[in-house]
């Protein structure tokens, strides 16, 4: 019966946080709600990470795929001076520390999912793309670990 109870639970946090996420920018034509994700460049573990307060976690050392999350908001289009604040958590053996900075996401020109790249000695860079970090394509360079992928045939695409 609680396993029951708390199934139900996890299952409506789950429409909630969905529902959410699809409805942030309905209303409001300048802001639209994206998908967030890691990519980590550095040799050290992320514990976790927020980009405007918004969670993400579990960024392996020279990874580059962390896990998405929902959802930041974004302008629908890009404006110079356009920041988020990026805390993240790259713990010292079982010691957390935490750091926190201000970075300008990069220019697009269509709101795509928001991705947090973190280098050493502190450096970030964030962009919004529809293209994954593992395309060749995308904005930021992860050298060895990206590959071009093919464009999609009309109709065939989930085949």
């Amino acid at each position: 019966m609680i396993k029951a109870r708390f199934l139900k639970g996890l299952l409506l946090a789950a429409v909630l946080l969905v529902t959410a996420c699809s409805s942030l920018g309905k209303n409001d034509d300048e802001r639209i709600g994206v998908s967030m994700s890691g990519v980590n460049h550095t040799n050290k573990f992320i514990y976790e990470y927020y980009i405007n307060g918004a969670y993400g976690s579990n960024l392996s050392k020279n990874n580059i795929s962390g896990a998405t999350s929902c959802c930041v908001v974004i302008p629908q289009k890009w404006r110079p001076g356009l920041k988020v604040e990026i805390t993240w958590n790259m713990p010292d053996g079982i010691v957390d520390n935490l750091k926190k900075k201000t970075v300008e996401i990069e220019p697009y020109d269509k709101p795509g999912q928001v991705f947090v790249h973190f280098f050493d000695n502190d450096v970030i860079r964030v962009v919004s793309s529809n293209i994954y970090p593992e395309d060749i394509d995308h904005p930021v360079s992860f050298p060895g670990k990206q590959r071009k992928f093919p464009e999609p045939i009309p109709g065939k695409q989930g085949e």
